[in-house]
């Protein structure tokens, strides 16, 4: 996937995360419902991408669209806090 075109969108609104791909929504999720929102990391290494695991036993791997590693913590913390 080119970086200049994101396959989707992933949001926060209304106390939900939702991901949207063409106009679709893929899943829409209230804080109940998530178990885990972390960055992948491999032997200790941060890979650049971080998933969003629901309580479904779902888990959804993303890739910021900059395709820069250091935004990964940053999405991943406002995640986090706007699952509060």
């Amino acid at each position: 996937q080119s970086a200049n075109k994101p396959k989707g969108t992933l949001s926060v609104a209304g106390g939900k995360i939702k991901y949207e791909e063409a106009g679709k929504e893929i899943f829409s999720a209230a804080p109940a419902e998530i178990a885990d929102v972390s960055m992948n990391v491999i032997l200790g290494v941060n890979t650049g991408t971080f998933h969003l695991a629901l309580k479904s036993d779902k888990t959804f791997n993303f890739v910021p669209a900059s395709l820069r590693p250091a935004e990964t913590s940053s999405i991943v913390e406002a995640l986090r806090n706007a699952l509060k």
